[in-house]
């Protein structure tokens, strides 16, 4: 399965966002969306998926409520499970451990990884651990994220 990128913020959709859903088709390969949230308030924070790796509220203490508004928002208005995305430097640092969400997906891998698996595990316990972002897959050319 590939999760895919789909925006950078409310105004960007993300440049290669249609030539990886065309690859998934092509390639038969289940797809999902994500958005890489840049929301500046808690009024501003109601995104289809969040991605929350930097502040961008005016206070540290703005995130925590800001990233919970986001998934009260898709949890009134689906019934699909709400995962967060969040780094390992940045999850206890800004209270993402206090975010009340369905599962938990945390990037953690070595720099200028080559893809191969490794034991640097997230921090905490998660669902998803993303291990690489130097993975390649069939069809698809460049430096991938692998899970």
């Amino acid at each position: 399965m590939v999760i895919i990128r789909v925006q950078y913020g409310s105004n960007m959709i993300d440049p290669r966002y249609k030539e990886y859903v065309a690859g998934c088709k092509k390639y038969n390969i289940p797809f999902a969306h994500y958005a890489y949230a840049r929301f500046v308030s808690v009024n501003d924070a109601k995104f289809l998926v969040v991605d929350v790796e930097e502040q961008t509220t005016k206070t540290e203490a703005e995130m925590l409520p800001a990233t919970q508004a986001f998934i009260n928002y898709l949890k009134a208005n689906t019934s699909k499970k709400i995962g967060l995305y969040t780094g390992n430097h940045f999850y206890k640092p800004y209270s993402m451990d206090k975010v009340k969400v369905d599962f938990l997906w945390v990037p953690r891998y070595e720099r200028d990884s080559d893809g191969s698996l490794h034991t640097i595990k997230p921090d905490m316990s998660c669902d998803l651990w993303q291990y690489t972002d130097k993975g390649k897959i069939t069809g698809i050319s460049g430096d991938m994220d692998i899970n």
